[in-house]
């Protein structure tokens, strides 16, 4: 006995989505996406700033915030805004769109747009995550399409607000797109280089793989202050050594780069170690146009493209 199957249901959205997506071109554009763990306020406004300074060309940043306020009125929700950070390193920055995207307008602009169709059921993934990308990549076109942009993806890695529909559309990066991605993950060491603990990153790393994430640079916050490069890479080395012991990666493990506390309002030296460390991050060969780092002894600065700032270090 032979069935015949029946004519397949128009799907208008999806196939508007895909027609969308087969024009997005990132035209070979260095992505570099980091999200953050155990805690939000990890830090990864002021080190992607910093990134996004010292990329060797034009560059910008571009904040995602899950939350589910639209911002119609122009009042950032928190209290802290990354925006400004970034503003310090990169004067072009714009306090609002194309800079930031809000988890409340994506989903308010993707129902105002597809949201009356009577034809298909529309749902987080493939949907809202094409969409979502779709506006990332019209913020980046906006921004004037940069050789290098970087994603801040507010929040935590698991935070319900990434995973619906954020971090699988990162999947949809990179070939596809035309666009090189580099993801980082920014977590912290406890213990740092008296008794480094992996536990809760090891959690972390196998975690991400539900949602498809293999993360190029781990960045690992310890307590301690700079302690000098040969220590630094004594410790990268046994972390990286006691991560492949229990962890399956892909055949190029993780880069690590072990990130110091720094002191200060301007976080003093920050800009500086990172331009020393630029060698495990991808792209980041040589300091941007207008940033000015002098080392040796004595007195340094961090010479952003708006200003200077002082750094003891």
């Amino acid at each position: 006995m032979t069935g015949t199957w029946p004519l397949s249901e128009p799907t208008p959205v999806t196939d508007r989505l895909d027609e969308a997506f087969r024009h997005v071109d990132f035209a070979g554009c260095q992505v570099f996406v980091l999200l953050g763990h155990p805690r939000s306020d990890i830090g990864k406004g002021q080190l992607v700033a910093r990134l996004a300074a010292l990329a060797p060309g034009p560059a910008t940043v571009v904040k995602f915030d899950g939350i589910l306020n639209t911002n119609e009125r122009g009042n950032h929700p928190s209290p802290n805004d990354d925006l400004a950070t970034y503003r310090r390193f990169l004067p072009g920055i714009v306090m609002g769109w194309p800079n930031q995207i809000l988890g409340g307008d994506v989903l308010l602009s993707f129902l105002r747009e597809f949201g009356g169709t009577d034809w298909e059921h529309l749902s987080f993934v493939p949907h809202l995550s094409r969409f979502f990308l779709l506006t990332l990549h019209r913020a980046w076109v906006d921004a004037g399409r940069p050789d290098h942009l970087f994603v801040e993806l507010g929040g935590t890695v698991f935070d319900q607000e990434l995973t619906t529909y954020a971090l699988p559309a990162l999947s949809m990066l990179g070939t596809p797109t035309n666009a090189r991605v580099t993801t980082a993950l920014l977590s912290e060491l406890p213990g740092g280089f008296v008794e480094p603990k992996t536990r809760s990153l090891q959690d972390c790393l196998t975690g991400s793989l539900r949602f498809g994430l293999l993360y190029d640079v781990l960045f690992l916050r310890v307590p301690e202050r700079d302690p000098g490069d040969d220590e630094l890479a004594a410790l990268e080395a046994a972390v990286s050594a006691k991560l492949r012991r229990h962890l399956v990666h892909r055949p190029t493990p993780p880069r690590l780069v072990v990130v110091p506390t720094f002191e200060g309002p301007a976080l003093d030296g920050y800009l500086d170690y990172l331009h020393r460390r630029r060698h495990l991050v991808a792209d980041l060969g040589r300091p941007a146009a207008g940033v000015t780092i002098t080392g040796g002894s004595g007195r340094r600065s961090e010479e952003t493209r708006e200003g200077t700032v002082p750094c003891a270090g």
